[in-house]
């Protein structure tokens, strides 16, 4: 990732109704102190406002880059998430993937999700063990595999 020192010059041409951008041009951006402290946009314009008093933090927000890939961050000073541009390329992308990682037991398991309209099916080593209808279809993929990765957790969990 590549920082760009954050300069007054700086915090007054992308100030935008007092507060700093979050992304810029729909890439995320993650700023750092200079103790590498990861914040969010809001904490980071806290870092650089002086108190009531004028005194400046002790550890302000020193660097911005875009955060192009990798597990959701979050903020050091409040918590918030940090969520990257492109996601998380060690996130799984299929509901076997999930639960091979984080079911114990499921490992070894052939696991497919099979859609028909808003039809879920879930088959577990060539036998179908749970089907439900959500109503209406995903729209989208993000929406898919959430709604698989809960139907093979909930059947691990009450149907197994």
């Amino acid at each position: 990732m590549t920082y760009i020192e954050i300069t007054k010059e700086w915090v007054a041409e992308n100030l935008y109704n007092g507060t700093l951008p979050v992304h810029a041009h729909s890439y995320t951006l993650l700023y750092v102190t200079g103790k590498g402290d990861e914040l969010c946009a809001c904490c980071a314009l806290e870092t650089l406002t002086p108190d009531e008093d004028g005194d400046l933090h002790e550890d302000p927000a020193k660097y911005v880059g875009t955060y192009d890939e990798g597990p959701v961050l979050y903020c050091e000073n409040c918590n918030a998430e940090i969520v990257s541009s492109y996601g998380d390329p060690d996130e799984p992308k299929t509901a076997e993937a999930w639960a091979h990682q984080n079911i114990e037991g499921a490992e070894s398991d052939t696991i497919e999700c099979v859609w028909d309209d808003s039809e879920l099916t879930i088959i577990v080593n060539d036998e179908e063990v749970k089907t439900t209808d959500y109503g209406s279809a995903p729209d989208s993929d993000s929406l898919r595999l959430s709604r698989e990765i809960d139907a093979v957790n909930y059947w691990y969990a009450y149907g197994n």
